[in-house]
């Protein structure tokens, strides 16, 4: 599991705060679940007045090619559901891939209690049928990362080959 935090309202990419580098072995079926808090679980009043709603989370997993983007694998749209996962068949050895986590529409609402995004993080949890070597990498900081998810936003959005895009 790795915590993971949504973008800030005026980031052209919506990108969230980390996407995981995969690599795989051999052939792997891939489930990539981003769980965000909800209300379920409280125990008292006091608890149950934390307001939490959750925000919109999709899920893009994209084969690299040379560290570039090479094809869409596998996308995920969620909506504003607290749970959203992809399922994805990866193959070949020492391929790679990257899962992009996008917050293509509102983040999440709270209370007081968690109004900045760092207060109000949600999980993506990797589950795999063979082992798989996952690299958290930072969405703002890491070079070539912005062309990879304009790229996948174009593949998952049109008919036009995003194979196309440099």
């Amino acid at each position: 599991s790795f915590d993971n935090f949504f973008c800030d309202k005026t980031d052209q990419t919506r990108l969230c705060r980390y996407a995981y580098h995969i690599t795989v072995e051999e052939s792997t079926r891939l489930y990539a679940t981003a769980l965000q808090p909800t209300k379920r679980g409280t125990w008292s009043r006091h608890e149950r007045r934390r307001f939490y709603q959750p925000g919109d989370v999709s899920l893009f997993l994209v084969e690299l090619q040379s560290g570039k983007f090479g094809r869409l694998a596998a996308v995920q749209f969620s909506g504003n559901a607290a749970r959203n996962t992809l399922h994805a068949t990866l193959g070949g050895e020492g391929q790679t891939y990257m899962l992009l986590a996008f917050c293509l529409g509102t983040g999440p609402l709270a209370t007081a209690d968690a109004q900045s995004l760092e207060k109000a993080p949600f999980t993506v949890r990797l589950q795999a049928s063979c082992p798989v070597a996952v690299k958290p990498v930072s969405a703002g900081r890491t070079v070539g990362l912005s062309a990879i998810a304009f790229a996948a936003l174009q593949a998952a959005s049109s008919d036009i080959p995003a194979t196309t895009v440099a």
